[in-house]
């Protein structure tokens, strides 16, 4: 009667491992694989910026969603702008100019 409950026992555990790597194998797959919530594939949207005449991107840093571009202009003074990377839009914009 005991070694039956354990020869049980032992079986359910095998099956909860074998399940358990299944649903990891599943979820890892889908991180992976890039799917939305809705099914369909995410792909990158191409974001264009338009540069001031003269300015340089001297720094870019990524946090999250959002993207960091730091310009240096041509007249020696830094602007940052900041984008939401999930809809592609400005969402600030921060100008240093030097003391005079």
């Amino acid at each position: 009667m005991k070694l039956q409950v354990l020869k049980m026992l032992v079986l359910i555990m095998g099956l909860l491992i074998f399940v358990g790597l299944g649903l990891l194998a599943y979820g890892l797959a889908t991180k992976i694989g890039g799917t939305a919530a809705d099914g369909e594939s995410q792909t990158a949207k191409p974001l264009n910026i338009m540069l001031p005449e003269g300015a340089e991107v001297s720094e870019t840093k990524l946090d999250d969603n959002r993207l960091l571009v730091r310009l240096t202009l041509s007249d020696g003074s830094i602007k940052l702008l900041v984008f939401d990377l999930e809809d592609g839009r400005q969402t600030g914009t921060l100008n240093f100019k030097k003391a005079r």
